[in-house]
């Protein structure tokens, strides 16, 4: 079972979830990208550990984070995947730069 303090930063992970979901233009990365439906064969070689906002809530809801150290390495993927994937300059790759730039001002403890 948790202690009160890993409690406390995964109940603010959530928060932090809750948020990251309401930010413009973060639709591409609330579920796992659909390569074959995308037409983007190359996309399971690029990228190695797909993640995104929906499968991190999973995780989250279903305790397999041990720290908030844990949840912060899943959402910092979500954006490195983007940026990997995507070409500098082309909507999906600005829009990850945005959304990890905003995550990465907030002034909270758990560290981006």
């Amino acid at each position: 079972m948790y202690d009160s303090i890993q409690s406390e930063e995964l109940a603010q992970c959530a928060e932090i979830l809750k948020e990251l979901k309401t930010k413009p233009g973060v639709e591409p990365f609330e579920n796992p990208v659909d390569w074959k439906a995308l037409n983007l064969p190359d996309y399971p070689q690029i990228i190695k550990h797909p993640m995104d906002l929906a499968t991190i809530g999973k995780k989250l809801s279903g305790g397999e984070y041990d720290s908030a150290d844990e949840f912060a390495e899943d959402v910092r993927l979500v954006w490195k995947n983007a940026k990997r994937y995507n070409i500098p300059g082309s909507n999906i790759y600005m829009v990850a730069e945005v959304i990890e730039r905003a995550i990465n001002k907030k002034k909270i403890s758990i560290k981006f």
